[in-house]
């Protein structure tokens, strides 16, 4: 049951992280880090900055002491790319712009 949930609820995660990261109405900095690398230095593509970037997250909390979940690691290993179709998705779409990064 816990998976039926968990399944359905981190795509709309995903889908509101995106459409939040789209819309350009401010971030909060451990969101718009990933961005300005991208913009910043062009080469890297934001997924993986953005999975690189959850992902030492993920390492640092876990090396403090916190417990690292299956949801966790997934959020992690998964934001990235999605946000990055999905905000294509809305960019051209919805708000009518190129790109996201």
């Amino acid at each position: 049951m816990r998976v039926g949930i968990m399944i359905p609820v981190l795509f709309l995660f995903v889908a509101a992280a995106a459409a939040y990261m789209t819309a350009n109405l401010e971030m909060a900095p451990y969101d718009c880090i990933p961005f300005l690398i991208v913009n910043r230095w062009r080469k890297p593509p934001f997924f993986a900055v953005r999975v690189t970037w959850d992902a030492l997250a993920v390492l640092i909390g876990f090396l403090l002491g916190s417990t690292v979940g299956v949801v966790t690691v997934l959020i992690a290993l998964a934001i990235g790319p999605v946000v990055s179709w999905f905000g294509r998705f809305f960019a051209r779409k919805i708000y009518k712009i190129d790109s996201i990064a």
